[in-house]
C-alpha cells in the first residue's frame, strides 16, 4: 500500500528540507550499557536491616521467601539488585 502526502511549502528551502528529510533514513545508534556494579551482600543486608528496624520484619521475610530462601546468606548474588528494587517498594 502506498500513501501520498501533500504539502504546500512556503519557500524553496522549506521544500528542499522536506524532500531531504523524506529521503534520509536514520537508524538509531545503540547506546552502550552502563557499567553499574551489582550490589554487594553487605548493601542488601543494610537495606533489609533498615526495613526490619522500621517494623517491616514480616515483609522482609516474605520478600526473602519470594526468592526461595529463608535467610539472606542463601540468596544468590544474581538476585541482589532485584531484591533491593522490591524492598524499595515496601
Amino acid at each position: 500500500m502506498q500513501y501520498t502526502i501533500t504539502f504546500h511549502p512556503q519557500t524553496l528551502e522549506e521544500a528542499t528540507a522536506l524532500i531531504q528529510a523524506s529521503q534520509t533514513k536514520t537508524t538509531p545508534t545503540p547506546q552502550p550499557a552502563a557499567n553499574i556494579a551489582a550490589p554487594s551482600l553487605e548493601q542488601v543486608r543494610a537495606v533489609l536491616t533498615e526495613l526490619s528496624k522500621n517494623g517491616k520484619s514480616v515483609q522482609v521475610k516474605t520478600l526473602l521467601k519470594e526468592f526461595g530462601v529463608d535467610t539472606l546468606k542463601n540468596l544468590s548474588s544474581e538476585h541482589f539488585q532485584s531484591i533491593i528494587s522490591k524492598a524499595g517498594a515496601l
